[in-house]
């Protein structure tokens, strides 16, 4: 009976991926925690804890398995020609060793693949290509469902307006980001959850935090201080005269609350989608004008 092809590349992924993670990850995959060990258990708990530990591995290792496969597919090799080119610079065999850990700890396919065209890439290109490969893969080794989820939902990140010595932002008007609660929504996780995932988007790069509104909110009060002083001056200019409606002052108020800063999707945000080959709407969130935010009397 001839062997069937898919059977035996399936069998060299697994060797393959079962020793290189066992090498990269070493005891983190390999065997009982030393902390279950040091605890003076019945053995019925600590065989429990060995099998356990065995069982988790075993996914581990597949998953690692499962990245070179596809790495190799990419490149159009064999698995163990995947982990020979890994090994010829230091720069390369550093790529691999991040990759196998990332897709280690990781059960998501799109994730997996992902961290597979990465290292693909990296072991086909030169020096700088695997820098850049490494800053993916480090994108990536963060990211779960609930964080694609929310970087999907995100807007892209899009220019903030200038405020020149002749023109001010203040007609723009309002945050350039989705607020969180609304991500939250659309990504259906709590805003506890999102604040969280939030953070690692962020600290990646693939998100930004957009402080405009809050600085719009304080370049408009000194505006229309302004103005108001403007008013002033022409009541002091004019004395006896009857002001036109427009040069009546108004109460002076002050900001409320201050503006909450919104949140958008970088060019890196996009790349890592990209390699996830996930597809994100162009979304637009309504804007929050200035005047729909509560107001103090001074």
């Amino acid at each position: 009976m001839v062997p069937d092809e898919s059977d035996s590349t399936g069998s060299a992924v697994r060797e393959v991926g079962s020793k290189a993670i066992a090498a990269m990850v070493g005891a983190s995959v390999g065997g009982v925690p030393g902390a279950v060990v040091a605890v003076a258990l019945e053995p019925i708990f600590i065989e429990l804890a060995a099998r356990s530990w065995d069982e988790l591995s075993d996914v581990r290792r597949r998953s690692a398995g499962l990245m070179i496969q596809r790495a190799s597919q990419s490149l159009r090799v064999g698995p163990a020609d995947v982990t020979d080119a890994a090994f010829t610079t230091d720069a390369k065999s550093q790529l691999f060793a991040e990759a196998l850990q990332a897709a280690a700890f990781t059960a998501n396919q799109s994730k997996i693949d992902a961290l597979g065209r990465a290292l693909a890439n990296g072991l086909a290109g030169d020096g700088a290509r695997v820098d850049e490969e490494r800053l993916i893969v480090a994108g990536l080794s963060g990211l779960e469902e609930p964080h694609i989820r929310v970087l999907v939902n995100l807007p892209r990140q899009r220019p903030r307006p200038m405020t020149t010595p002749t023109s001010s932002a203040r007609g723009a008007g309002g945050r350039r980001g989705a607020l969180l609660a609304a991500v939250a929504e659309r990504a259906g996780l709590s805003t506890k959850g999102a604040i969280n995932v939030m953070a690692e988007l962020v600290r990646t790069g693939m998100a930004s935090q957009d402080g405009y509104g809050s600085e719009q909110r304080h370049d408009r009060l000194i505006i229309e201080l302004q103005d108001e002083v403007a008013k002033l001056q022409w009541i002091v200019d004019n004395l006896g005269k009857r002001p036109p409606s427009n040069r009546r002052p108004k109460a002076l108020k002050k900001p409320g609350s201050p503006i909450e800063s919104g949140y958008g999707r970088t060019q890196f945000g996009d790349q890592c989608l990209e390699y996830l080959e996930v597809s994100a709407p162009d979304i637009e969130y309504p804007e929050v004008a200035e005047d729909d935010r509560p107001d103090l009397d001074v």
